[in-house]
């Protein structure tokens, strides 16, 4: 008996066996579970009866609290009605209603909204797009994703290619799609550590866009991601302004931040008012 049993003790390992749960140590997992047994609000409710916040919101996929009776109401309607209904060369009509409701909330009526299952899909789908659609306008020599070292874009191949995770690159690189490069990652405490508001350091990093932009070409560019929720992330989205003309055809696809796409739009001064707001002493 491992030292694991030995401080949880459970005779259910054989139970569990056959789940091969992600981004978990299986072994110790099933030796030693923790199994929620319930939901309600903004808390699980474990098998022993310890109650846990969610400070995750699920896997970042139940915003709006567990159990909540209104969406409990609208999925027993929805089961009742049409549980399920495929999306090749069919529809039905709620789908249509989401989609129009999104792009009214995004402030972009023109888009358009493609639905997919989850995180790792949905990124994996947004790079064939972005290649399709400069194959479509002529300029099939748009191949080339950029990435950025650290980033996590999911477990599908391609958000595992453009993604900078060390461990998932390694064990996957093989599989991996060519043409990717990377920018560099943001972390580094000595220089960011305990800064309010925006780091003044860090605006070099932007710099790599133009740099890579510059060794492949900017024909051979299809899509940059990024995560938006860091310095880097906002100056790569004001350098791709200051680009020359012929870089401004870059089809790019910036994760994140996109529930404020007036931030990008900010003038310099603008944002140094912001930083002057965020440094003042209270």
């Amino acid at each position: 008996m491992s030292a694991v049993n030995l401080l949880h003790p459970d005779t259910r390992e054989g139970e569990l066996r056959a789940w091969w749960m992600p981004f978990t140590h299986n072994r110790y997992f099933k030796a030693a579970p923790r199994l929620i047994a319930s939901a309600k609000g903004c808390y699980f409710t474990l098998e022993d009866g310890r109650r846990l916040f969610d400070c995750l919101s699920g896997l970042w996929c139940s915003p709006l609290g567990h159990s909540h009776p209104k969406v409990v109401a609208a999925i027993r309607r929805q089961v009742d009605t049409l549980d399920f209904a495929p999306s090749f060369q069919m529809g039905h009509e709620p789908a249509f209603h989401l989609a129009t409701r999104i792009v009214e909330l995004a402030g972009r009526p023109n888009d358009r909204v493609f639905f997919v299952n989850s995180g790792s899909e949905a990124v994996d789908t947004a790079l064939k797009i972005a290649v399709a659609y400069h194959r479509m306008r002529g300029e099939a020599s748009r191949t080339r994703i950029i990435g950025r070292e650290r980033g996590y874009h999911g477990v599908g191949l391609g958000g595992i290619s453009i993604g900078g995770m060390v461990a998932n690159r390694k064990m996957f690189a093989p599989l991996m799609i060519p043409g990717v490069d990377h920018l560099p990652h943001t972390w580094n405490p000595a220089e960011m550590a305990y800064s309010r508001g925006q780091p003044n350091w860090g605006t070099h990093l932007a710099d790599e866009l133009e740099r890579l932009v510059a060794l492949h070409d900017a024909s051979t560019i299809a899509a940059v991601a990024a995560w938006g929720d860091d310095r880097q992330g906002m100056l790569v989205r004001q350098k791709l302004s200051d680009l020359p003309a012929q870089l401004q055809a870059l089809h790019v696809q910036l994760l994140q931040r996109s529930a404020r796409p007036d931030h990008i739009r900010q003038s310099s001064e603008q944002r140094d008012r912001a930083a002057r707001r965020c440094n003042r002493p209270r």
